[in-house]
């Protein structure tokens, strides 16, 4: 038990550490530049973001649709 602690303890302090100097440290001058995505990236994104939120609130219809081509094909 004390072993499981003291390594949580260590790899907090890593990921911690991590986020310390993604969040509250300054950029570094010659940093990379960040690319703002352009149109068709956001489409993809909305049209993938609404797929995922329509079957994993109604997933009936695609499991009966999924049965059927089971069907089909067997």
């Amino acid at each position: 038990m004390l072993v499981a602690v003291l390594a949580s303890a260590v790899a907090a302090f890593f990921y911690l550490r991590v986020i310390v100097l993604m969040y509250f440290s300054p950029p570094a001058a010659d940093g990379p530049t960040v690319g703002v995505p352009g149109m068709p990236t956001t489409i993809v994104l909305a049209i993938t973001a609404t797929a995922t939120l329509a079957l994993g609130i109604v997933p009936g219809s695609v499991l009966d649709l999924a049965e059927q081509a089971a069907r089909f094909v067997g």
